[in-house]
């Protein structure tokens, strides 16, 4: 019996998927459940391959049918790969300096942006997986797999850092004290991390040392804290208004009033401050008092609904994704009609980030202070999401612009024409519509954006 192509990469894509579950690193991500599911789907798929194979030259209907399979299989597999090149990629980076991080935050190679961007790819290979996988029923094939003994050894396991970086696994609290007071060079020490993979007891490491008056005193210099990882942990510190030099912070907790004024409110040296999987943060209230900060990024915070940035007057880089409660439109509201008319209010803003947003129907009124200073606007998954405005023309420094996976939005505003600066354009997988208007020289809205060098929709340059 001959095998078929698109089999043959099936059996690739499931021996690959078989190991990559069992790594640390998928926990890590939180991406074990859905690579689980991708691997039932294919396996699925797959169990009608032999017998559509043989099937396909007297059927046009399914030979596109295996062409669209084996397309998704072979982006399967460049996932798969994306993430085993970022696992090496982690394990021999050298670590840089706060700067060059938040230099480099927006990079493919931040694993924050990383994970959120995989994220959106792990979605978008499921439903297409499930959508072909449900047209096989008109087809009649009947299930021909045949039986391989493939075994998924256990490889290597990876971590975000080497095995002599990660402490806390044996160690008790005093010696981990011990260990950051212990520096003849502490007054040079500016980072603390305290990352890790689910299990190793970071969390219980984090409330032990962090609540310990002893070090809370000795880093009262400390300028970084990155806290990630800890879903468990109930609440900060108690103290930790008190590191008053902290300029960048990353955490994840369930206090729900971890922004008030109190908490990291308090903090009004902070430039940098991520947000990562706070289920029950509802408000973002005392971030009103953070005038200092230059980037904001709220991630997977679902009971979101509130989050003023009307006094963040140095902001310059806003990135918020999988806040599904969040309206970005009431901070309208807050905002005085003579702050939007002169362009106040976000007059450094240079990039803006907005990410599986539900409510979001188009740009927000207040983005309109940015007009002379935003150079990159990015909109994904953000399924109601209507139409770009007229006053768009405003952003006479606007660079890139990216829109994917917006299956409302179906033209382009005229005043996309008066955007000179623009470089590059992408929209990618919304409606069929915009990108048939869109087309090279034919296209109902091509004189709106055929000045731009750099245009790509369904990510292929036209």
């Amino acid at each position: 019996m001959a095998e078929s192509f698109a089999f043959n990469i099936a059996e690739k894509v499931l021996e690959k998927l078989g190991i990559f579950v069992l790594q640390e690193i998928c926990m890590a991500y939180g991406i074990k459940h859905d690579l689980e599911k991708i691997k039932d789907t294919i396996t699925t798929i797959k169990a009608v391959l032999l017998d559509a194979e043989e099937k396909r030259s007297m059927n046009n209907h399914l030979n596109l049918w295996l062409e669209k399979i084996e397309d998704i299989f072979y982006g399967a597999d460049d996932l798969l790969d994306e993430f085993e090149y970022e696992t090496l990629r982690q394990q021999v980076a050298n670590r840089g300096t706060i700067m060059e991080k938040v230099r480099h935050f927006f990079s493919c190679s931040n694993p924050i942006v990383f994970r959120f961007r995989m994220a959106h790819k792990i979605k978008a290979i499921k439903e297409r997986l499930n959508e072909v996988a449900s047209e096989r029923s008109q087809f009649g094939l009947m299930d021909r797999d045949i039986e391989r003994r493939v075994v998924y050894g256990v490889r290597e396991t990876y971590s975000f850092l080497d095995s002599c970086s990660v402490i806390g696994r044996e160690n008790d609290k005093e010696m981990i004290i011990n260990l950051l007071m212990g520096s003849n060079d502490h007054e040079s020490v500016s980072v603390i991390p305290i990352v890790g993979i689910g299990g190793m007891g970071k969390t219980t490491l984090a409330k032990m040392v962090y609540n310990e008056e002893r070090v809370m005193k000795y880093f009262e210099c400390l300028q970084t804290l990155e806290l990630g990882g800890c879903s468990e942990l109930k609440e900060l510190p108690r103290n930790i208004g008190d590191l008053i030099s902290l300029r960048f912070m990353s955490l994840t907790t369930q206090e729900e009033t971890l922004l008030s004024n109190e908490r990291v409110g308090s903090l009004t040296s902070l430039r940098f401050l991520c947000i990562v999987y706070c289920s029950n943060l509802v408000s973002g209230e005392g971030m009103q008092s953070l005038a200092a900060l230059r980037t904001v990024v709220i991630l997977y915070c679902p009971n979101l609904v509130y989050l003023p940035l009307r006094n963040l007057r140095a902001l310059e880089n806003l990135v918020i994704s999988g806040c599904g409660k969040l309206d970005l439109m009431k901070m309208d509201d807050q905002r005085k009609e003579k702050d939007v008319q002169l362009g106040g209010g976000f007059n450094r803003l240079r990039f803006l980030g907005i990410f599986s947003i539900p409510h979001l129907e188009a740009l927000p009124q207040w983005l309109q202070g940015a007009s002379n200073t935003l150079k990159h606007i990015r909109i994904e998954f953000c399924e109601n999401f209507t139409a770009l405005p007229e006053w768009m023309a405003k952003f006479k420094s606007l660079q890139k612009l990216e829109i994917s996976y917006c299956k409302k939005l179906t033209s382009l505003p005229e005043g996309m024409r008066h955007l000179t600066s623009l470089k590059e354009i992408h929209i990618d997988y919304c409606n069929e519509l915009i990108t048939e208007r869109c087309q090279r020289e034919i296209g109902e809205d091509w004189h709106k954006i055929s000045h731009v060098p750099n245009i790509y929709l369904d990510y292929i340059k036209i």
